[in-house]
């Protein structure tokens, strides 16, 4: 079954294969009131179209492979990075060149704690 989309720039009706409207360059894919219907459709044949070529080349396939891990890898390190950095402390400088001292919320609590602690203990001795 051919599937067929109207242009939401010109209103021009084409396959919904070619993505691209012949008439204005229109890239369906970019509308962003896009039906999730459409849009899966779009996702489908994307995905019908990258196997047909990784049967035709096995060669590509191999290299479509590869640099599916070195994102899955990057992902996989950048998702690391992010977790060490919510559990540290650290320095971050605003859009104004200020310097600002970010804490987790643990070691907040314990600063608050000790502060309180000094204050009261403070009070009492004097």
């Amino acid at each position: 079954m051919k599937w067929t989309a109207k242009c939401p720039k010109c209103g021009k009706t084409y396959p919904l294969e070619d993505r691209i409207c012949p008439k204005c360059g229109y890239n369906i894919e970019d509308y962003e009131y896009l039906d999730p219907k459409i849009r899966k459709i779009l996702d489908l044949e994307k995905e019908k179209r990258l196997r047909r070529e990784r049967e035709e080349n096995p060669e590509a396939a191999k290299l479509y492979e590869q640099e599916q891990e070195k994102k899955r890898e990057e992902e996989e390190r950048r998702k690391e990075e992010e977790k060490e950095n919510e559990e540290s402390t650290a320095f971050i400088e605003d859009e104004n060149g200020i310097t600002h001292l970010m804490l987790t919320p643990g070691l907040m609590f314990l600063i608050t704690f000790v502060l309180i602690a000094v204050v009261i203990i403070l009070n009492i001795l004097y």
